[in-house]
């Protein structure tokens, strides 16, 4: 009889407890979904709220701010960037077969490139391949852009003064010197 009171009391607890929080959680709910229109004392208002009011509203120089910050996840805009590079490289080739490709300095090449150029050909990383040993298959093009090679090397082997010095998946790394170049089979965004 005893347990069946005890149990009878923490049953109304239970039931109290929620009661108060159910009130407190549609009292505070409402509070945030209505809010007054009028700013009078005498009379006070309330109505849905605009998502604009919520939003904080930003100076033309801070809007430009977070244009630039955002502006390498945009996909359109990287599309279109693309494009214009795209038409630009085809006129280029077009006008002026004559014309030689510029080579850039082969000491100055650092960091991150998805292209190397050597004294004789453009080295592009084509693909990392892992089975028992790892290599990497590169195509190698001569300036001129007439012949076509494919190398396959492994971590350690050098070529044309650089040595592969590590093998990633998508990427290997080349030393000469102080030279520390990054091959990359495509771009990463970021």
């Amino acid at each position: 009889m005893l347990t069946k009171i005890v149990a009878h009391a923490h049953f109304k607890f239970v039931v109290a407890a929620f009661s108060v929080a159910s009130v407190g959680a549609v009292y505070d709910f409402s509070d945030r979904i209505w809010v007054p229109i009028s700013t009078s004392d005498e009379i006070v208002e309330y109505g849905f709220t605009n998502d604009a009011d919520l939003l904080p509203s930003f100076s033309d120089e801070e809007k430009a701010i977070l244009i630039d910050a955002y502006e390498k996840y945009d996909y359109r805009a990287r599309a279109k960037a693309e494009e214009q590079a795209k038409a630009a490289s085809k006129n280029v080739k077009q006008g002026s077969s004559a014309e030689k490709v510029e080579i850039p300095d082969i000491d100055l090449q650092q960091g991150d490139l998805l292209s190397l150029y050597t004294k004789t050909s453009k080295l592009s990383l084509k693909a990392v391949i892992n089975e028992n040993t790892n290599f990497a298959l590169i195509k190698q093009q001569s300036h001129e852009g007439k012949n076509t090679k494919w190398l396959k090397l492994e971590q350690g082997q050098s070529f044309e003064g650089f040595t592969v010095s590590q093998l990633n998946h998508t990427s290997i790394e080349l030393t000469r010197g102080e030279q520390v170049i990054q091959l990359m089979m495509y771009k990463r965004n970021s």
